[in-house]
């Protein structure tokens, strides 16, 4: 205590000695010779670890920046969505439901002649049978639905060149419709078949009609009926001998859709132009 604190010069600490004190320039001469010795020292050690630490922060920052924009791409990778196959083509719309009175329509034959009624205006019925006709070498030799059910013909023996007429009740439409069956007109002196629908506006038209000899087989047949019909029929006229027996089986209505259109196929590519030999 009493003493002036001296600072260390080279780890040594002298002390000032009772004669010295007051000597003027001797504190501040011992405190410039330290600072000139041991803080420079320190210093340029400090200067040293500071430039090698800001040459570790550049570097470690230019890596953290790398690493942070590195990160940045992968995430918009990984959200960015899978690119999806392109959609098949919409399939064709489904028809609307049959009127009870289309499902009505529809008839095989196989209880009875369903709502179908004889108009012809000789009194010609259309003659419902199973099996083959009575006549041979004309007609059909078993039905259309199994071979072994019931169908409806035109019995031609003794009665050539009459009208046998089957006609539907009256029905409403709200738009077209299709109306579809078999028939088998086989025999060398077949006559005439024809399906014909009605319009208020138009009457009587006839849709489909065959002549002659179409061979001894059960084929299809369909007519596209206009929202505005109201009724059809089918007109059987026997030909000018007794082998002329047509028959007619499984009478069906669906609504009618207009046909799907497929989208159009790419363009295939283009040939690369050729180099001049």
């Amino acid at each position: 205590r009493g003493r002036d604190a001296v600072l260390p010069v080279n780890d040594t600490s002298p002390e000032l000695r009772p004669a010295d004190v007051g000597k003027p320039g001797m504190v501040r001469k011992l405190v410039e010779t330290s600072l000139g010795a041991g803080a420079s020292l320190l210093l340029g050690r400090a200067g040293m670890k500071m430039t090698a630490s800001l040459v570790w922060r550049e570097k470690a920052t230019d890596a953290l920046v790398r690493m942070s924009a590195a990160a940045l791409l992968v995430g918009k990778a990984a959200a960015a969505p899978p690119l999806l196959p392109n959609p098949p083509p919409l399939p064709p719309p489904s028809p609307p439901p049959l009127t009870p009175d289309m499902v009505q329509l529809g008839c095989d034959f196989e209880v009875d002649t369903c709502i179908w009624n004889d108009t012809a205006p000789d009194g010609y019925y259309w003659t419902r049978t199973s099996g083959s006709t009575p006549s041979s070498n004309t007609g059909p030799s078993g039905d259309h639905t199994t071979g072994s059910g019931y169908y409806l013909f035109t019995e031609a023996s003794g009665v050539y060149n009459k009208l046998h007429q089957l006609e539907s009740p009256l029905f409403s439409l709200q738009q077209d419709a299709t109306l579809s069956f078999f028939y088998h007109m086989y025999g060398s002196s077949m006559g005439t078949l024809s399906f014909e629908a009605y319009d208020n506006e138009t009457g009587w038209s006839t849709l489909w009609n065959r002549t002659g000899n179409q061979g001894d087989d059960w084929l299809e047949a369909a007519g596209v009926l206009s929202a505005s019909a109201t009724q059809v029929r089918f007109n059987g006229r026997t030909g000018s001998g007794f082998r002329s027996d047509m028959a007619l089986d499984d009478v069906s209505f669906s609504r009618f859709a207009p046909p799907f259109t497929p989208p159009l196929a790419p363009s295939p590519p283009r040939s690369p132009p050729q180099s001049p030999p």
